[in-house]
């Protein structure tokens, strides 16, 4: 039975469902994670000043999920501030990989943290890599 003055809500709740569902299928097809889950250089450098040792190197960027492994006399192949290759050869160094996919994009970022002779902390060089469509 219809009441006169009473609009009829079917509708409006139905598309308010309908595009909640729609929005929850974008959400997990484009995914929710963020590149912030990545540190940059700034923040690296802050908890790992010059100095540190390559065993508190590691333990700081495996904290943050990042995967490391020794590098001795290797090369690791940096970017500069304007997005150019910059190669290191012959260097000492800690080399840490994480990847995070954010929708379709994943973003690949590695860290050089560059030992001297001590074993110690002397520069911090990064590269970011994006793959997707």
């Amino acid at each position: 039975m219809k009441c006169p003055g009473i609009p009829r809500r079917r509708f409006a709740s139905h598309s308010f469902g309908r595009r909640s569902v729609f929005l929850f299928l974008l959400l997990i097809a484009f995914g929710c994670r963020s590149t912030s889950e990545l540190i940059t250089r700034p923040a690296i450098v802050a908890q790992i000043p010059n100095g540190t040792s390559a065993s508190d190197a590691t333990l700081q960027m495996e904290s943050w999920g990042y995967e490391c492994q020794f590098q001795s006399a290797g090369r690791f192949v940096a970017l500069d501030e304007k997005g150019s290759n910059v190669t290191h050869d012959s260097i000492n160094f800690v080399r840490c990989s994480k990847a995070v996919r954010d929708g379709l994009v994943t973003t690949a970022h590695s860290v050089a943290i560059v030992l001297d002779d001590n074993d110690q902390v002397s520069d911090v060089l990064e590269r970011w890599d994006y793959v997707g469509p």
